[in-house]
């Protein structure tokens, strides 16, 4: 671990300044340092100036305007030349994925306005057919011999407000939406954590996330503004077990990552696998799981540091929360922390109150160091961007996370709004029906989303990856479900998976899920015909209130897609036919066919006079 004499705070100017004018500071002080290690090259920081300053004089010769600019670059030392040229030129910045189709790349760069992309041998050809012709692509392997490679003199701009980038994010509406993000933001937020961890120039940073993601941004800022390595990899094409030998090989001490990515790594080491060199691990972006924690302190070292916390491209960190070993955490979800510094935190309701203490609401954060809003959307700008009441140059985001603070002062996160669905007239949160099928022995990962049955019904179905083989039944699913939540909250239908797939830096990607063939729902159990007129009845009355074609004695009404208003319809037309009084809960105590039809046959025998009941029984079952 590193000496405390090696660690420099970070003053308030530090942050009162542009990225590139703190990464030439680092430059002037460790010049011959490794900066970037990576699968394509290896630059020490001089080296990388230089080759940053090439693309800048290159960028500064076309003029300087606050016009975007594209990058379109695959994870590697070439993107991290790419951004700094940029930044060091004071051109705003697009990062493009590469893996990205070719329809969302115009997308993007028609929202954009941008009229240059920065790209290299690799990509050259998707920069050529994205551009069309009508956009200039500059090449970083091709760029002139007789560029400069001194510090470029820079035009000037204020630093309140000077945007460093913009982020694209998936939009309500399906068209991508750029997130203006501030030199000031990203600043503050490398500090914070520079203090935090104690960061010097000893650390080796790995970067994760995809640079069209914010955190890539502040990762790389952890190294390259306190004189540290960063390590890009790209896990997507290498793999979770490359991952976990790169981190060893290369005696990474920073880490950070959505859950999601931390479990695949987690899942691909042997029980003994450590990670000696660790020293600052955080995660955030999606729910953390005990599970996580348990995992985390099997396999890192116990100077490690962990912090989890609220992640957002609009706020940053807003939260974190620091684990320590003798932490007692809940059993599902750990919560997020306090305000980090800098920032406040508000739960609001509808109206934009505050709520009483403890109870649910709109996460909002107050801050000067927020994004400035949304690119040439005014409008969705401030419909989520508001000027605090006190007048003080701070401003509040409502972040449309769903939260509240616990007994201890910590927030819990109750997932996002846009993740409420209605099932049935029931407001529903999906998060917490996810954390409690990851509290199932068996599951790994699990996604929920509602989707419409071949009757246009909202459905809930569960996209589960399990850790067995054979994965769990799904009726073991339900039924450890029923124990913790409302029937409306179960879902109708279970789709194992060997993943689930995944959008930027790990993030499930919802809309990929499939539709499950809700037939094939119904038809997953082995057929077995009814045999009896009671079966024979209620097999019917089971396929025109399912809507399936034909039902299996022996298969499980939930399984079927049943559901309590189904079962109301079931019972109530049973009780019509048989004149009889059957309780709501029966089909979860009789789900099946020939169970109910056996139930039916003992509650009439029990209503018959004793001299029918032989007679009863014999014409009811058949024989």
């Amino acid at each position: 671990m590193n000496g405390p004499d090696l660690f420099i705070p970070w003053t308030p100017d530090d942050i009162e300044q542009l990225v590139p004018d703190r990464f030439e500071q680092q430059v002037r002080s460790y010049g011959q340092r490794l900066a970037v290690k990576s699968w394509d090259a290896e630059l020490s920081y001089d080296a990388l100036n230089r080759a940053a300053n090439r693309l800048a004089h290159a960028l500064l010769e076309r003029g300087s305007d606050e016009t975007p600019i594209a990058l379109l670059f695959e994870q590697g030392a070439a993107m991290i030349i790419a951004l700094l040229g940029a930044m060091k030129a004071i051109r705003i910045y697009v990062p493009l994925a590469t893996t990205d189709p070719q329809s969302r790349l115009k997308d993007i760069l028609a929202d954009a306005g941008a009229r240059l992309i920065i790209t290299n041998n690799n990509n050259l050809l998707l920069a050529e057919a994205v551009a069309q012709g009508q956009l200039l692509v500059l090449n970083l392997d091709d760029l002139p011999a007789t560029l400069s490679e001194e510090n470029p003199v820079r035009p000037a701009r204020p630093v309140d407000n000077a945007i460093i980038n913009i982020m694209y994010t998936s939009g309500s509406t399906g068209v991508p939406k750029g997130v203006m993000l501030t030199h000031r933001h990203m600043l503050h937020d490398v500090g914070m954590t520079t203090s935090f961890g104690r960061l010097t120039a000893q650390d080796r940073v790995l970067l994760l996330a995809s640079y069209t993601v914010s955190v890539s941004t502040t990762s790389i800022g952890h190294a390259l503004l306190n004189g540290g390595t960063v390590l890009p990899f790209d896990v997507k094409r290498e793999g979770p077990a490359a991952l976990a030998a790169w981190m060893k090989q290369e005696k990474a001490t920073v880490y950070h990552s959505v859950p999601t990515v931390f479990r695949h790594l987690i899942g691909s080491l042997g029980e003994d696998d450590t990670f000696p060199a660790m020293r600052l691990l955080q995660l955030a972006g999606e729910p953390i799981l005990k599970r996580d924690v348990e995992l985390f302190r099997r396999h890192f070292p116990a100077h490690c540091l962990l912090r989890v916390g609220l992640g957002s491209t609009e706020a940053g960190l807003p939260t974190f929360l620091k684990i320590t070993p003798e932490m007692e955490l809940p059993e599902t979800t750990v919560p997020l922390g306090r305000a980090s510094p800098g920032r406040e935190i508000l739960i609001l309701d509808e109206n934009g109150a505050p709520v009483p203490e403890g109870e649910t609401g709109e996460i909002a954060v107050k801050s000067r160091y927020l994004a400035l809003g949304y690119w040439n959307k005014p409008e969705q700008t401030e419909a989520v961007f508001r000027p605090a009441p006190e007048g003080d140059g701070r401003r509040i985001y409502l972040t449309g996370d769903l939260g509240r603070w616990d007994p201890g002062g910590n927030l819990e996160h109750l997932g996002r709004k846009d993740l409420q669905v209605k099932i049935r007239g029931h407001r529903v949160e999906i998060p917490e029906i996810e954390t409690r099928l990851l509290g199932i022995d068996g599951i790994r990962e699990a996604a929920v989303v509602a989707k419409r049955d071949q009757r246009g019904d909202n459905r809930l179905v569960a996209y589960l990856v399990p850790t067995v083989q054979p994965a769990p039944a799904p009726a073991t699913v339900r039924q450890a479900l029923h124990a913790v939540l409302p029937e409306y909250m179960i879902p109708a239908a279970f789709v194992f998976m060997q993943h689930l797939p995944q959008g930027t830096f790990g993030k499930i990607n919802r809309l990929a899920l499939p539709t499950p063939d809700w037939e094939a729902v119904a038809a997953e159990s082995v057929y077995a015909p009814p045999s009896t007129p009671v079966e024979e009845l209620l097999a019917q009355l089971w396929s025109d209130v399912l809507g399936v074609h034909r039902v299996s004695i022996h298969a499980h009404f939930f399984d079927l897609g049943g559901d309590s208003l189904r079962a109301a319809q079931i019972i109530g037309r049973v009780g019509t036919i048989y004149g009889l009084d059957l309780p709501m809960t029966i089909l979860f105590e009789a789900p099946t066919v020939a169970e109910l039809a056996l139930v039916i046959v003992q509650r009439l025998a029990e209503n018959s006079e004793d001299d029918d009941i032989a007679r009863l029984v014999t014409e009811l079952e058949g024989s």
